[in-house]
């Protein structure tokens, strides 16, 4: 289901140069699986999420989901944009700074975020364990 080594607009030789650069501090957690994890979360499909609409509940799935992407894949704005298809990076850059802004005036809102962030960071660390291992 999910595709470790796809990065969004870069064609092959690139994505396997930026595999190689960026493996060891990205390791496996990908940007399909933190959708999938707010989708969860906020019991909407992964369409939903990637999707238009202005549903208040999608939006603030769709806001945290672009926030955590940023935060934890480190993407661009113009990778994030990508991803969800849109015409360019300011949606994004949207998103993003409305999710900082909601983190200091909703407190609801800054709890589900957190125990999503968190939750990713878990997922990451037992990925990083697994492949020490290996």
């Amino acid at each position: 289901m999910y595709n470790v080594y796809v990065y969004p607009g870069l064609d092959h030789q690139k994505q396997t140069a930026y595999r190689r650069k960026s493996f060891i501090s990205r390791k496996l957690l990908t940007y399909d699986q933190i959708i999938s994890i707010v989708a969860d979360f906020y019991n909407l499909s992964e369409a939903d999420i990637l999707g238009k609409s202005r549903l208040h509940n999608v939006v603030k799935a769709r806001t945290c989901t672009q926030a955590l992407i940023k935060e934890l894949l480190e993407y661009s704005y113009v990778e994030i944009g990508k991803v969800f298809k849109s015409s360019n990076h300011t949606t994004p850059l949207h998103n993003v700074k409305k999710s900082n802004n909601w983190l200091k005036v909703y407190p609801a809102y800054a709890k589900e975020y957190n125990l999503i962030k968190q939750y990713c960071k878990t997922l990451q660390e037992q990925y990083e364990q697994a492949s020490t291992i290996i």
